[in-house]
């Protein structure tokens, strides 16, 4: 839920609004200033005023870049203006919350990567202007023991996770890849560095970000420890009885394979936190399964949460098993079959529903793509007007948001919003969906179809992405009677080896109205879906057919770059685009009339070496000859394909 400027007080600076006034700013500052926070009742006080977790957040980010140009400049703050409601959605419970601004003196820039940002962020006096208002909030913090132990651990839990050197490399090497493909044309316009070596190899490019990433980690936990005075480091080493039975949160960081910086198969898990600072755990389960307790050394321990004093190295294992608790719908066990929808009538009796499969209206009306789930549909399927679903036989069944308020019986008016599949993906294979999606009728208002999933049965979905990090969906054609084939895709890794997860495909608004004198919703069709254990295909992987591994299986590398001729060559529906690249390159491929007009782009991501294969849909385009063009780092060829209606 957005927010617009009449609800918002926006600080930037010492305290300068705009939009909304300082008011509550300055009055907390005040009592911050006036009150001694190491006393619990004054701090708590403090935690209802600004958000603690974004506050820590904001400042250990920041600590790591070596961000000198702040705070005494460069700082956005904001809050939503209501009194503070502790059951409110972040962001709107009426408390401070901070954002990032202007990060360019960071990585090496204007500071190197030994600069100690805790000595800068806790001087009396700021190191640029020599003022007290910079650092006053948060000197005032760290006298509080519970906010000192939050302010020294939230950066060791970032340093063990997000800002981990592999996974920061790797973000450096794909800008790199992006941007390194403009550098010549960069240096030819502004006569900058020379060349594009200089641009790697300039004391502010990007040689010393990598330098950057190499050192920071060692010199920020070396001042963590001159400042708070903190003897050494010590190893936390975390695991779980069984993976599918839950996992483990350090304070706020989930340690599972969602969280930045955590690998897909973490156990045992390990990170570096500080001696004497105590470390806070918490056992979390996926459905079908409860704590049970945790193993420490020859100890047990059986609260879920627990706090441990980090004098020396500790291991701990949490210890999961077995729920009985039935879950609706019943998922289908992938390890004992695969799944596959393909009917359903539209004389089926009402409230029931597909094998492992249910129906969901939301919480609000014309849903969008994360509204949440309201309850269950129990209506007929034969039903001709208002809002419904249709079972269409071997087309599967189709949704429509009609404006009625009321609905049919069973169908809330304007609030369906999708179909459920519930798994157990207990299996040691890769788990592949495939589906069917179409448009029954497109009228004015677009409604799209999106993949998406949860573990377990409550919380919010994530979508499903194909190999460009891309939302997978079926988006509404103007064509009544269209219907695409999506997938092999491979589902996220963070699903597998779970007791129960669930699949969505969504049915929702985009927003986009396209006649001001209807309001029809589209009606959109699914069938054809099959959940298989197995490897997808290499040249299908991915939502358009993307294969984001290679086809070379021997080991043996392309040569050169080649962009081979698309197959099926004339086509109507469908078509595949397979190139090599014979080292990693960013990728540009696009489709051109023979006029020389862009009609739209395929692909612009960076790419490792190998071959990868990219499925074309044309949608609406007529018959005729067009061009493909594939552009990289190497070079840029070109190829014609036929289109035949």
């Amino acid at each position: 839920m957005q927010l617009t400027q009449d609800e918002v007080d926006l600080l930037t600076g010492r305290h300068y609004a705009d939009p909304g006034d300082n008011e509550h700013w300055l009055a907390m500052r005040e009592y911050a200033d006036e009150h001694d926070l190491s006393e619990e009742s004054h701090f708590r006080h403090m935690t209802t005023q600004m958000d603690m977790d974004s506050y820590l957040d904001y400042y250990a980010s920041q600590i790591f870049y070596a961000n000198n140009d702040w705070p005494h400049n460069n700082i956005d703050y904001f809050r939503k203006r209501v009194s503070y409601d502790s059951t409110a959605e972040p962001g709107h419970d009426g408390r401070w919350r901070w954002m990032m601004r202007d990060l360019d003196r960071s990585f090496n820039l204007s500071t190197q990567d030994d600069f100690d940002m805790i000595e800068w962020v806790t001087l009396k006096e700021d190191g640029r202007y020599g003022e007290e208002w910079p650092n006053l909030l948060l000197r005032n913090l760290l006298e509080n023991d519970q906010f000192r132990i939050s302010f020294i651990n939230r950066i060791a839990d970032l340093l063990n996770t997000t800002f981990q050197k592999d996974r920061l490399t790797s973000a450096i090497d794909k800008q790199k890849a992006i941007i390194g493909t403009e550098i010549e044309n960069q240096v030819l316009r502004w006569q900058k560095q020379g060349s594009k070596q200089g641009w790697m190899a300039h004391s502010a490019g990007v040689n010393a970000m990598y330098r950057f990433v190499e050192n920071r980690e060692g010199h920020l936990r070396e001042h963590v420890r001159k400042h708070f005075d903190i003897e050494s480091d010590v190893n936390l080493t975390l695991d779980v009885s069984d993976p599918s039975g839950g996992y483990i949160a350090v304070h706020n960081t989930d340690i599972k394979s969602s969280t930045p910086g955590v690998e897909n198969n973490p156990w045992p898990w390990s990170g570096s936190y500080f001696q004497d600072v105590p470390v806070t755990m918490k056992a979390k389960t996926w459905p079908g399964y409860t704590f049970s307790h945790w193993e420490i050394a020859d100890s047990t321990a059986h609260e879920e949460t627990i706090t441990l004093p980090m004098y020396s190295d500790t291991s701990i294992k949490a210890v999961f098993q077995e729920d009985d608790k039935e879950l609706f719908p019943e998922p289908v066990v992938l390890a004992d079959t695969d799944f596959t929808f393909d009917y359903w009538p539209a004389d089926t009796t009402s409230g029931h529903f597909p094998d492992h499969m249910a129906f969901v209206y939301m919480d609000e009306p014309e849903p969008h793509e994360y509204a949440g789930i309201s309850g269950y549909t129990d209506g007929d399927y034969d039903l001709e007007d208002r809002t419904r679903i249709n079972g269409l036989g071997n087309d599967g069944f189709a949704f429509i948001n009609t404006s009625n308020p009321d609905g049919n019986p069973g169908y809330p008016g304007t609030r369906l919003g999708g179909a459920l599949l519930a798994l157990d993906t207990r299996t040691s294979d890769p788990v592949s969906v495939t589906f069917q999606a179409g448009t029954v009728r497109p009228n004015s208002r677009v409604y799209n179809l999106r993949l998406q999933y949860r573990l377990g049965d409550d919380g919010e979905f994530r979508d499903v992405t194909d190999g460009d990090g891309e939302p997978v969906e079926y988006l509404r054609n103007e064509e009544a009677g269209h219907n695409q084939t999506i997938g092999p895709v491979k589902l996220p890794e963070e699903l597998m080896d779970k007791a129960y997860v669930q699949l969505l495909w969504r049915y929702y608004y985009s927003g986009t109205r396209l006649d001001a004198d209807s309001g029809q919703r589209s009606k959109l069709n699914i069938s054809k879906i099959t959940v298989v254990t197995e490897e997808p295909d290499e040249d299908e992987n991915g939502e358009n057919g993307e294969n984001g591994d290679n086809d070379d299986k021997n080991g043996q590398l392309p040569e050169k770059l080649t962009l081979k001729q698309n197959y099926p060559n004339p086509f109507n529906s469908q078509t595949n685009i397979a190139f090599e690249l014979p080292d990693a390159s960013h990728v540009m491929l696009q489709i051109f009339d023979v006029t020389g007009q862009l009609m739209m782009t395929l692909r612009q991501r960076s790419y490792e070496a190998g071959t990868h294969t990219v499925q074309f849909d044309p949608g609406n385009i007529s018959s005729g000859v067009y061009i493909y063009r594939l552009q990289t780092d190497f070079g840029t060829e070109y190829k014609k394909m036929t289109i035949l209606r």
